[in-house]
């Protein structure tokens, strides 16, 4: 799983915008997110690897 140190920038600024959503699988960003961690991860995500890829002040 990524962490603050090795997340994209991109898939960081996703994290980040998805995290502030009540039921972050049912934006429409997520599959962007779940694409992208999938491609850096090698896995698919859950919800609560959304926090795994942050590094922003307001969710850190």
């Amino acid at each position: 799983m990524p962490d603050q140190h090795t997340a994209s920038g991109e898939l960081t600024a996703l994290a980040c915008r998805l995290a502030e959503q009540r039921d972050p699988p049912t934006h429409p960003l997520w599959g962007l997110f779940a694409a992208l961690f999938t491609v850096e991860v090698g896995r698919a995500p859950i919800p609560t690897d959304l926090y795994a890829c942050l590094a922003c002040p307001c969710h850190f």
